[in-house]
């Protein structure tokens, strides 16, 4: 039996968006036998939690690639990519959240405002997919697509990379500032020192600067907790797994300071995460 709002709520330790109920139970009318993977042609699978499949439960803290502002909802059943809400403070009231798809040790992205954005997403996407000879496919995307539209706003007019940068520029233009990851992080004004943050280059393949996060912990010692932020989450993304000698250390330097910098904001629920994640990855994957 699928899990009222209450229970999702719950389970997920904030007001999710009711939209996520209204999907779940879309699958089930759609699939009942196996509604966790009603939608996989549409790359959509064991959504919910793990009240949904508890077969299937994985909260994502076991991928590093994850950021903690990321709670997983949902799978597309390849090499461990997810779809997640963008948590930075938690929600009170149902209310629509930015949604990141995560790939690991690829790419992250942002890919819908709401979960409608989100569908219409998929939905450009598996049409794209569609080649001359995939009848099966195309039924079957064409008959999800169908019933999405009966209950969701789908915008199937733009796509994949239309939707990404729209939804990419809005969270920009909302206030947050881009990192490395691809989500961005939103923190008061007083904070952050942009013109800062803008000089410095971050790049795939650098090797790391312990300047860098001299500068970041000397910036939290100030009071801009979000200039430290941003410095610890470039930092980690890039650099975790420089080499099995360096990677130990610079998770946990990291750690340190990404668990205080969000203490200090108030995002006690993601210096927990990071906790979590950063013992997992020290203790299994190095």
């Amino acid at each position: 039996m699928l899990p009222d709002y209450t229970a999702l709520t719950m389970s997920f330790g904030f007001a999710v968006p009711e939209s996520l109920e209204r999907l779940l139970v879309l699958a089930w009318r759609y699939r009942p036998e196996n509604h966790w993977d009603a939608f996989e042609s549409a790359s959509l699978m064991y959504m919910g939690s793990s009240l949904c499949n508890p077969a299937y439960d994985y909260p994502g803290h076991d991928y590093m690639d994850t950021p903690v502002e990321v709670y997983v909802f949902g799978w597309t059943g390849c090499d461990g990519a997810h779809w997640g809400f963008v948590v930075e403070d938690l929600p009170q009231e149902p209310a629509e959240l930015p949604i990141a798809y995560v790939y690991p040790n690829y790419q992250t992205r942002l890919v819908g405002r709401s979960i409608s954005e989100f569908l219409s997403l998929l939905i450009v996407t598996a049409m794209a997919d569609i080649g001359a000879d995939d009848d099966d496919y195309a039924s079957e995307v064409t008959a999800i697509r169908d019933l999405l539209v009966g209950e969701f706003e789908i915008d199937d007019a733009r796509n994949e990379d239309a939707i990404c940068q729209d939804v990419l520029s809005w969270r920009i233009a909302s206030g947050a500032y881009p990192t490395v990851d691809g989500i961005g992080v939103t923190v008061p004004d007083g904070t952050i020192d942009r013109a800062f943050l803008d000089a410095l280059v971050w790049r795939e393949g650098d090797e790391p600067d312990p300047m860098l996060m001299r500068a970041g912990r000397e910036r939290f010692a100030a009071g801009e907790i979000g200039t430290a932020l941003v410095i610890a989450k470039n930092y980690r993304h890039l650099f975790a797994y420089s080499d099995w000698k360096r990677g130990k250390r610079i998770i946990r330097e990291t750690a340190d300071l990404l668990q205080s910098c969000y203490r200090a904001l108030g995002r006690e629920h993601l210096a927990r995460k990071m906790r979590v994640q950063t013992e997992w990855a020290v203790a299994e994957v190095l």
